[in-house]
């Protein structure tokens, strides 16, 4: 098994996922790695451009998420039972570095919190881990999706939506509720109060 070291930056990447992980997982995906030491998909201060967020909530949300505030998007993701983990937790992929090291941790951590269903994310991914979550009798979808860069995003989408759907799960694919409106006073909304002016 490969050697993964518990850092502060990686214990701080775990803290910061906990807060969105599910009570129980009706959909666990499995990205490479984290974009660097600082910058995850769970990050509170994420970078301005992050492809892989943008294009798995264009997704379950049908729009892009926007702003620099994820709270309101990853907290969407826990209530519909979406959980993301990295293959490679402990951090960013260095050139020479293969996936295939870290898959026995990834089986283990699979098997630890019971997801009902599993889709890789990007092809390195999917061929490194694929045949060793089936091995394990672990709910891994049959399906290689590319990462969402070099122009391959709208191929991303798709591939993942039709692996949402193929397993049932197209009940999570609906677009974020809008906030609701702060009332002015008892009863009355400010939509209601600019009404009545």
């Amino acid at each position: 098994m490969a050697h993964t070291t518990l850092t502060y930056a990686w214990k701080q990447r775990r803290a910061e996922a906990r807060i969105y992980r599910p009570q129980r997982i009706r959909l666990l995906l499995i990205s490479s790695a984290p974009t660097d030491e600082d910058h995850h998909f769970y990050s509170p201060a994420p970078p301005q451009e992050d492809a892989l967020f943008s294009a798995v909530g264009e997704v379950p949300f049908e729009t892009a998420p926007r702003g620099t505030d994820r709270a309101p998007w990853l907290k969407q993701l826990r209530r519909r039972g979406v959980f993301l983990v990295e293959a490679k937790p402990n951090g960013p992929l260095t050139p020479t570095e293969r996936l295939d090291k870290f898959v026995p941790w990834l089986v283990l951590t699979c098997q630890e919190i019971e997801p009902e269903h599993i889709i890789l994310l990007h092809a390195a991914v999917y061929d490194a881990a694929y045949a060793a979550l089936r091995a394990a009798n672990l709910p891994v979808v049959k399906e290689r999706i590319p990462e969402p860069v070099r122009g391959r995003a709208t191929e991303f989408r798709r591939r993942l939506r039709a692996a949402i759907v193929r397993v049932g799960l197209e009940r999570i694919i609906r677009p974020l509720a809008p906030a609701p409106r702060r009332p002015t006073r008892a009863g009355t909304s400010a939509a209601g109060e600019h009404a009545r002016a």
